[in-house]
């Protein structure tokens, strides 16, 4: 499962990619994209801790939401990849920051992403399962309470991993269950759907009930959004192949 957040900082820059600035000066524009261009090339630079702050600071002046955003993010991620003293801390404050922003501008979808992806998969990389879970059932309560199934959708995402880390693979795929239900019912969009689809399948063939995959996969295929979407269904093809003995269906699938 955390293979997957490798992703995630790919995405964190799409969450709140829908929402645009309003026309401000121009001058003001292209000073903040040069000032993100020569600071923010290396998450692990020690720079962004004071230049985050800069770049907040520019975003709120041209109203640039979608840059204030990252300006948060850059200094939740110096921690969360590892550098820097007293992280735990330091990612807590970040993301409740970050947080707090999401709520400021009405984006439920940061919102829950950034516990998620950074606080939850943050203690799940420091073996702290029990913690993470503890987060992610809040995270489930709060997102219940709201009633937006995106949110929830999230949650379950975030709990999947949780007990996949946690090495219980039934729990964990009854969480990714919960989540493509709420994707093909609900009309809610999940960019990593197809891994979703991907794993659930991969668990039933290791369990023995390898006749439950095939659909999955055709689904996995059918919601990729992106070369790794696609390997990583063909690599479950192979698993079922090689479960079902048909070694000459798995090298074609390679």
């Amino acid at each position: 499962m955390l293979k997957k957040t490798i992703l995630a900082c790919v995405l964190f820059h799409l969450v709140v990619g829908t929402i645009s600035s309003q026309k401000i000066d121009s001058i003001d524009v292209k000073s903040m994209r040069a000032y993100y261009k020569q600071y923010f090339n290396d998450p692990t630079d020690p720079i962004v801790l004071t230049a985050s702050d800069t770049l907040f600071d520019m975003a709120i002046r041209c109203n640039d939401t979608v840059m204030a955003k990252i300006a948060l993010g850059a200094k939740v991620d110096y921690y969360y990849y590892g550098q820097g003293e007293n992280r735990t801390d330091s990612i807590i404050a970040g993301v409740n920051r970050l947080k707090q922003y999401a709520r400021s501008v009405g984006n439920a979808e940061l919102y829950y992403w950034a516990w998620a992806a950074r606080l939850v998969n943050y203690y799940i990389t420091q073996g702290e399962y029990n913690i993470a879970l503890l987060e992610a059932e809040k995270m489930l309560q709060e997102a219940k309470g709201e009633k937006k199934q995106g949110s929830i959708a999230e949650c379950y995402y975030a709990l999947a991993n949780v007990y996949a880390a946690k090495g219980l693979v039934k729990k964990s795929q009854e969480f990714m269950l919960k989540e493509i239900d709420i994707f093909e019912n609900a009309n809610v969009f999940r960019y990593n759907i197809s891994c979703q689809y991907s794993d659930v399948a991969k668990i039933y063939i290791d369990l023995g009930e390898a006749e439950k995959a095939p659909e999955l996969l055709k689904k996995a295929l059918k919601t990729s959004k992106s070369t790794y979407h696609e390997v990583t269904a063909k690599l479950v093809y192979v698993s079922l192949y090689l479960a079902q003995g048909d070694t000459a269906a798995a090298r074609k699938a390679l």
